[in-house]
């Protein structure tokens, strides 16, 4: 590893978006393919963990702090290119790193669309399909995936073809493995109506952020035609405190930060979310958000 690349003991609320986090033993960026493996093989090498992470948009990191490396990409693995273009579909390859924000941006210039709910998630490229999250629709994000490109724990780069629509990359991805790049595929719509969805999300996005030192848009994933912000309503934790993290009152499926909230702060909302949304209906939300650290 180059030294310049990695800092140690980083406070992880600078990182993350919620700004309520504890410390990570190291935070190293790489910014290729040959240094990715690098990385990776001093891990292996040395016995020491490691995770990946991307823009932390779901990320926390618990008060107890997560040792070993957690890995984020940058420079080569930021970008978004145009494949093919046919009358009936579109072949987008993106690089893992490349924000949600980017890669949308680039299809609403083109008029591509069908990965605009990607914003509810924001994060990068690499995060939303590790997650294999939800659309809108109902449909997972694998769905519009057509291969998948990772560096494995032997350092092997491998593309994986998503042949089942229905399959979870989840599954066929280790935590061990990172993602590079992934070959997407979309249609051609109007450019008006597809601007129009995206401005609807950047729109919620900012009434959340508004007069908060950190906030998680979208926390738990929604139930088909079942919105999770309205099932959170519907139990009455719009706008509920806990320390200084709060259920927005503008969005009940986000969670911001009054100011110094701390990540039990957000753990604690969020299970007493679950908690009281299963008691009111049954229902066990699903989050994407990922917690790193030792329980404590």
């Amino acid at each position: 590893m180059t030294p310049g690349n990695v800092i140690f003991d980083r406070d992880m609320s600078v990182e993350v978006s919620m700004a309520a986090s504890g410390i990570a033993e190291a935070l190293v960026s790489v910014c290729d393919t040959a240094a990715l493996k690098d990385v990776i093989r001093w891990a292996v090498e040395n016995d020491v963990e490691y995770s990946f992470i991307g823009s932390c948009s779901k990320t926390i990191v618990r008060e107890s702090g997560v040792s070993g490396l957690l890995i984020r990409l940058a420079e080569q693995f930021d970008s978004v290119e145009l494949v093919s273009e046919s009358e009936n579909e579109v072949l987008i390859l993106a690089g893992a790193a490349t924000s949600v924000r980017k890669l949308i941006g680039f299809c609403v210039e083109k008029g591509f669309f069908g990965l605009e709910d990607l914003l509810l998630y924001e994060g990068t490229v690499g995060g939303c399909v590790s997650s294999d999250v939800s659309l809108s629709n109902g449909d997972k994000i694998s769905k519009s995936v057509v291969e998948t490109t990772i560096i494995n724990k032997e350092q092997r780069e491998l593309t994986i073809k998503n042949k089942q629509a229905d399959s979870d990359l989840r599954v066929k991805i280790p935590s061990t493995s990172c993602i590079t790049k992934v070959l997407f595929k979309m249609s051609k719509g109007d450019i008006a109506e597809i601007a129009k969805r995206v401005d609807e999300i950047e729109k919620r996005h900012a009434e959340v952020a508004s007069g908060s030192t950190g906030y998680i848009f979208h926390v738990f994933e929604d139930q088909g035609r079942m919105l999770a912000r309205e099932l959170v309503e519907d139990s009455g934790l719009r706008g509920v405190r806990i320390g200084k993290a709060r259920v927005s009152p503008i969005d009940a499926n986000s969670i911001i930060n009054e100011g110094g909230a701390t990540a039990k702060d957000v753990r604690v909302i969020m299970n007493l979310i679950r908690d009281r949304v299963r008691q009111d209906s049954g229902i066990a939300l699903a989050t994407r958000i990922r917690l790193f650290g030792k329980v404590e």
